[in-house]
């Protein structure tokens, strides 16, 4: 099962595509002008040091790279049982809990200085949320 944090992500996959179409239209283009450059002792004069094919896998391999980078940014999560996330608040350093710290999902756990009503973190530590 995969889920993605961020699906709306993939909507960047639409104008990649209008992007594509038009990168592959001006390769075509420019494929046909050096077709039409002259006699092919012209052209192997001309174009001897440049190897095609290196170009071609070269702007395939840059368009694979851009799909990946936009699959990544829709930040897939694999497996087969995925859990809702909790927020880990850390009580305080100075009470002598030796790093125990509160699972914040709903209910408070482990924290007598901490009050419901308030629902804020333990005195002395200072929240960054």
């Amino acid at each position: 099962m995969v889920r993605y944090t961020h699906p709306e992500m993939f909507y960047l996959f639409i104008p990649l595509t209008l992007v594509l179409i038009w990168y592959a239209y001006q390769g075509r283009k420019l494929r046909m002008g050096l077709e039409a450059l002259g006699t092919s002792s012209v052209k192997k004069f001309l174009l001897n040091r440049v190897k095609h094919s290196n170009i071609r896998l070269r702007s395939r391999l840059i368009i694979l790279g851009i799909i990946f980078i936009l699959l990544a940014s829709g930040g897939p999560q694999i497996g087969l049982k995925l859990k809702a996330l909790s927020r880990i608040i850390p009580i305080n350093p100075r009470s002598g809990s030796s790093g125990e710290a509160i699972i914040d999902t709903g209910n408070v756990i482990s924290c007598p200085s901490l009050s419901i009503v308030t629902s804020t973190v333990c005195p002395g530590f200072r929240s960054t949320f």
